[in-house]
């Protein structure tokens, strides 16, 4: 089975049959409209929709080391549907040195402007282009700031296995925030009604003994599509009758009988 990692669904096409990474039994993967969606290699899917495509939960993680001083890990969803109401944020700090001990991690939800030159109009992206900006200009907080200390949180987490050398203890800071989505506010901002990669999550992280904040930003998808259908449990139900519901038969289409005559 030909494995499909990258998707281009463009304007001129309805729908797209994708033979990913599925299961033996699972039928194509099937998109409608316009969206370039990313498939994961060891993904397992069944039949899904445009609709759907936010619900998978993409999470990705953002991983950074500053030479001697840390190592932070940021887990978070890479697509966001706006009914969700919310999402949450993981992340860990390994400090690699005393200046690398966390105070406390700050989290804000922006909306953020990009350069788009690839459009006739420079004030709407090319939807048939992965919209990933490299550069993210901050515009207006949507939610927070959320801050984590970790004096308070308690999220100290004590390994005690020595290093190779034996002389250091490996200790991780954990954090996590909770964002919560205002509709209203969110729509409208969105600049595309379908998916919208003009968000970011910014984070700042402070330290006990170092005065410079370690500062960084994730993009991160918004889309108004709607809610989700129903979930996968109806496809397995025909495979396993015991979990059908108890519903009344359909009744078949009744056809006419067409004869012709041979010549």
């Amino acid at each position: 089975m030909k494995e499909i990692i990258s998707v281009d669904v463009l304007p001129e096409k309805t729908s797209i049959d994708v033979y990913g990474a599925l299961t033996a039994d699972a039928p194509p993967l099937l998109l409608r409209g316009t969206v370039r969606l990313q498939l994961s290699r060891t993904a397992k899917f069944k039949a899904l929709t445009l609709e759907e495509a936010p619900f998978l939960d993409p999470r990705v993680t953002f991983s950074k080391r500053q030479s001697h001083i840390f190592d932070i890990n940021l887990e978070y969803p890479s697509v966001v549907p706006v009914e969700q109401h919310g999402f949450s944020v993981f992340g860990n700090i390994a400090p690699l040195g005393r200046r690398g001990i966390p105070a406390k991690v700050i989290a804000t939800l922006k909306q953020v402007k990009e350069t788009r030159n690839s459009s006739k109009d420079p004030s709407r992206p090319n939807r048939t282009e992965c919209r990933v900006p490299s550069k993210l200009t901050s515009e207006t907080t949507l939610y927070g700031p959320l801050e984590y200390d970790f004096h308070t949180g308690q999220s100290v987490e004590l390994k005690p296995e020595l290093s190779k050398a034996g002389q250091r203890i490996d200790i991780h800071y954990d954090f996590d925030f909770s964002f919560t989505l205002d509709q209203t506010k969110i729509q409208k901002h969105l600049d595309t009604p379908l998916l919208d990669i003009t968000h970011c999550i910014c984070i700042q992280v402070f330290f006990v003994d170092n005065p410079v904040p370690f500062e960084a930003q994730v993009p991160i998808i918004m889309t108004t599509i709607p809610s989700r259908p129903p979930g996968f449990e109806e496809s397995t139900a025909l495979r396993n009758p015991h979990c059908a519901r108890q519903e009344e038969p359909e009744k078949l289409p009744t056809y006419q009988r067409v004869t012709t005559d041979r010549r």
